[in-house]
């Protein structure tokens, strides 16, 4: 078609982030059928590619237009977490910041006086450096302005709208991008495939568990400079994207320009450290180390953490009730009621001893409707709730339990309302059920 037109092969506005088809190159079996239309096809992609630098001199030379474009476009998808440059002007939205030196090895130019081609070799990677991960493809060294995009895609996040991201993903990126995260496959093969390649980002498509999740296999990979990574909050409460300026949900990314405005601004958003707590939680009579975990939003003790557990094993058995992120929300609410009904914690003053620096803190006894610690390292939590500024999370219920759990669930109500979440109508509706359920 470029013959025809005369038109250059481009990969559009977002050029840097997608993975050129040419620098990949499909790992198989030597002397399969495969192998053969894989030799055939990295035959075909390296005519291409000289057709190409052949053409880009030519329309250079007769119509005086420069030999690159500025930007690229592709009708491929893909999942990577985001490598942001901090040069760059942009909200304040990546989580980690990571680049690495770009080898030149293995790097070939064409003779041409016009300019210059590049033609190098696939990066190779040794067992230990897979870590046993059996991959499908191999990277050759990119461009020295390629940000190549890795995606991460949990389909099972907040309303399960995976398979909707993935096709859109893979028409604006390379499939080879995008990688969907599961019990049987977890980050750790997208990092490794990634993991020689300099500057690249990634983008998790997601809740704050898969967040974590993502955060968690990029620690164990021991990157001198780990990659940034931005987010796509595709889960219920999306307390850390809303804190990094990603937005609290999908229907919020959609209103401001969907994701061809989420990648625009992973290229141009400036990268922040997010400080992560180890969590250690050892035996009180051995002192031996029972687990090690990592916290980036808060940690929950009591009433809170047996609510997300009961939530964790209700999606688990019944996937198909969460679709929507304001009925998973509701769940979480109703939830929390029961909870505080049943006074579950109501001795959690006698269980609980805290010491914050060295310095034990009281934990008055008197507090009759304590049932929870919350340590808090963001300033968001359970959707989007500002614990210091939003008091009424914080009103203490003078009125029996019943009252409590009606007042609280009323206020979460009277701020989705505020804030366009729902409608005067769904929030009478919701109330209405809300009463049924607690009478």
């Amino acid at each position: 078609m470029a013959a025809e037109t005369g038109d250059i092969c481009d990969l559009g506005p977002f050029k840097r982030l997608i993975l050129s088809p040419l620098f990949v190159r499909t790992i198989s079996k030597p002397g399969g059928i495969l192998s053969s239309i894989t030799q055939g096809a990295n035959e075909f992609a390296s005519t291409v590619r000289v057709h190409l630098g052949s053409r880009s001199r030519k329309v250079k030379h007769h119509k005086g237009m420069p030999s690159e474009s500025s930007h690229d476009d592709s009708n491929d998808d893909s999942s990577s977490e985001t490598t942001l440059n901090s040069n760059q002007k942009a909200k304040e939205s990546k989580v980690t910041g990571g680049s690495a030196q770009r080898s030149v090895e293995n790097e070939h130019y064409s003779s041409e006086s016009d300019g210059r081609e590049l033609v190098s070799e696939p990066i190779r990677l040794s067992n230990d450096e897979t870590g046993g991960v059996k991959l499908k493809y191999a990277l050759s060294e990119l461009p020295a302005d390629a940000r190549p995009l890795l995606v991460f895609i949990n389909k099972r996040s907040g309303a399960q709208r995976g398979d909707s991201l993935k096709h859109k993903l893979h028409f604006l990126l390379n499939p080879v991008q995008v990688f969907e995260l599961s019990s049987s496959q977890g980050p750790e093969t997208g990092l490794i495939l990634f993991r020689k390649v300099p500057h690249f980002r990634i983008l998790v498509c997601g809740g704050d568990g898969t967040v974590a999740w993502v955060l968690d296999a990029i620690d164990k990979q021991n990157y001198e400079s780990p990659p940034p990574v931005a987010i796509l909050p595709a889960g219920t409460g999306n307390d850390l994207s809303r804190v990094l300026s990603w937005g609290g949900g999908l229907g919020a990314v959609e209103k401001q320009g969907g994701l061809c405005t989420v990648l625009h601004d992973i290229e141009h958003a400036a990268v922040t450290i997010l400080d992560r707590w180890k969590v250690t939680v050892e035996d009180k009579k051995s002192k031996n180390v029972l687990l090690v975990k990592y916290m980036n939003n808060y940690l929950g003790i009591g009433c809170d953490a047996k609510v997300a557990l009961d939530i964790h094993n209700l999606r688990e058995e019944n996937p198909e009730k969460f679709y929507s992120q304001f009925l998973n929300k509701v769940l979480y609410a109703m939830e929390g009621a029961k909870s505080i009904i049943d006074r579950t914690f109501v001795d959690l003053p006698w269980q609980v001893r805290l010491e914050v620096d060295g310095t034990e803190i009281d934990i008055p006894e008197v507090v009759q409707d304590l049932e929870g610690v919350l340590v808090a390292n963001i300033p968001s939590y359970m959707g989007g709730v500002d614990l210091w500024q939003n008091a009424f999370m914080l009103r203490r219920a003078i009125e029996e339990p019943l009252g409590h759990a009606a007042a609280i669930i009323t206020d979460v109500l009277e701020h989705a309302e505020s804030r366009h979440v729902i409608t005067a109508s769904q929030k009478r509706a919701l109330l209405q059920e809300v009463a049924l359920r607690l009478a």
